[in-house]
């Protein structure tokens, strides 16, 4: 049967490059850290997977999240990597389920209510919860207020995508009404019957 009953993995400090792949269907815990791996690409493999570590690597992209890879997931380890959260966090809004994200020293260009803001969706899927799942965030509990501020932030959001302020009316003229008004004097002019240019005959 192999490996086909494996639980939990620990492949920690082995000078990995890549995600292991191993036949474990039914694999829920993997621990990768401390390696040398580029990309988390290879989760996929384990559908199942509800703790992930991935520290001390060298991964900057977070994209393989985005295509549903670990619906289950509820732990993730992600510090001491190259991962700019401004620019990868909204690629963990599928993992519905999670519920503790580690990130801590990565954390200098986003702010914790932004982060909260952007995992609970991008303001224009309705269906993203408003209420995060997250309960632990770079090693600190998420506290209730941090939560609510997050979930206004992100109605706030989504409002303004779906009814958008509607632009104020130019006060100008239109072209074509000034061109019109010239040309009425023009014409009234020449049959004598409009006003006259100060000096004219």
């Amino acid at each position: 049967r192999g490996l086909h009953e494996l639980l939990e993995l620990d492949m920690s400090g082995n000078a990995l490059t890549d995600i292991p792949v191993v036949d474990a269907p039914k694999l829920t815990v993997l621990r990768v850290s401390t390696n040398d791996i580029r990309s988390p690409e290879g989760i996929e493999n384990y559908p199942n997977l509800t703790e992930l570590s991935l520290r001390k690597n060298r991964i900057s992209s977070l994209a393989i999240f985005s295509t549903g890879a670990c619906p289950h997931m509820r732990v993730l380890e992600l510090s001491d990597n190259y991962i700019t959260p401004a620019e990868e966090i909204h690629h963990l809004r599928s993992l519905r389920r999670l519920h503790s994200l580690h990130l801590i020293e990565t954390m200098e260009d986003m702010s914790r209510h932004d982060m909260l803001v952007a995992l609970m969706g991008d303001a224009t899927d309705h269906a993203s919860p408003p209420g995060s799942q997250i309960a632990i965030l770079a090693d600190e509990p998420v506290t209730d207020g941090e939560r609510e501020a997050a979930a206004s932030a992100y109605w706030s959001q989504y409002e303004d995508k779906v009814n958008p302020t509607p632009a104020p009316t130019p006060l100008m003229t239109p072209k074509s009404s000034v061109r019109e008004e010239a040309d009425a004097f023009v014409s009234s002019r020449d049959m004598g019957t409009g006003p006259r240019m100060p000096g004219g005959a």
